[in-house]
């Protein structure tokens, strides 16, 4: 589980999960590992109980604990 994601394969633009809406639903986003080129989507959108997360199939478990910051 994570919670922020990369928009783009090139993982130059990335989304919070609390920041996406039903729009975002389906969508493929990207692996937050550097090294992971893994597809998750995000995950409990319309769940009461817990927040927003990305999580996918057959990558990376190794997830940056904070976002990155770019300048």
């Amino acid at each position: 589980m994570a919670s922020y994601a990369y928009v783009d394969k090139l993982k130059t633009t990335y989304v919070l999960a609390k920041d996406c809406n039903a729009n975002d639903i389906g969508k493929d986003f990207y692996c937050p590992d550097p090294d992971c080129n893994g597809v998750v989507h995000l995950c409990a959108y319309n769940s009461n109980h817990v927040n927003n997360y990305f999580k996918g199939n057959n990558h990376s478990n190794n997830l940056p604990l904070i976002v990155p910051h770019f300048y």
